[in-house]
């Protein structure tokens, strides 16, 4: 808003509008608390007709599994909490299988979609607490082509909406070889480099997860993403 200031200026009103909040617990089935998840809240938005998702805030919860994510104007909103999952890498051939948390919406769904909304008015202070399941994680490996010595590399587990899903993946940057657990979903696995001289490059692959995945190869140039190996359980 442009005002224009002079001897003839009629008195400014500035209406503040107060925060909202979103609050609560993160705990397993067995009403656990989850520590460090994450929690994000996301609104939706249109541009040019065409539907988005906008991350308006997160956070990670506490010992406790609280969490509080602050600063949030009137609207509506999506809260999404986890995946929880360890940052080792065990021996993937080992006979007992690494168990993480899934990630989960509000009220207790895997798909953003189907979640609840949760509409804010000024002010308001809104609890949510949501259970997350156990479920096993499956290992990913495979390796990169077409690197040089003056690139950089990072690979990304991604959501079917563009997000980085957070969950830890091993590379290696000599050899391009990585390694990630990820819970049984749908995701994109995007391998993205760059140069010294600012060039960067990406390749993608869809990955449906429901078991383990050995050997998947993404060359960066071209773009082109093969897969190898069988997936095995």
């Amino acid at each position: 808003m442009a005002v224009t200031v002079g001897p003839e200026t009629d008195p400014i009103v500035l209406k503040l509008i107060p925060e909202a909040a979103i609050q609560g617990k993160i705990q397993s089935e067995e009403g656990e608390p989850i520590e460090a998840a994450p929690v994000m809240v996301f609104a939706r938005h249109i541009d040019n007709g065409h539907k988005g998702w906008d991350e308006a805030g997160s956070a990670r919860t506490d010992e406790y599994g609280e969490f509080r994510i602050a600063n949030l104007t009137p609207g509506t909103y999506y809260l999404e909490a986890g995946p929880k999952l360890r940052s080792s890498f065990p021996n993937a051939r080992s006979a007992t299988r690494q168990l993480g948390f899934a990630a989960a919406y509000y009220a207790g769904t895997p798909a953003r979609e189907s979640a609840t909304a949760i509409e804010l008015g000024p002010g308001q202070q809104f609890e949510a607490g949501l259970l997350l399941k156990p479920e096993p994680l499956f290992h990913i490996t495979g390796a990169i082509s077409g690197l040089s010595d003056s690139q950089g590399t990072s690979v990304r587990v991604v959501t079917q909406y563009g997000e980085a899903v957070r969950v830890p993946v091993r590379l290696d940057q000599e050899t391009g070889e990585f390694q990630a657990n990820v819970p049984a979903g749908s995701y994109l696995l995007r391998a993205t480099t760059w140069s010294e001289r600012g060039r960067s490059s990406s390749a993608e692959v869809p990955l449906e997860v429901h078991s383990d995945v050995d050997r998947l190869q993404i060359a960066l140039s071209p773009l082109v993403v093969r897969r190898l190996g069988r997936a095995r359980r």
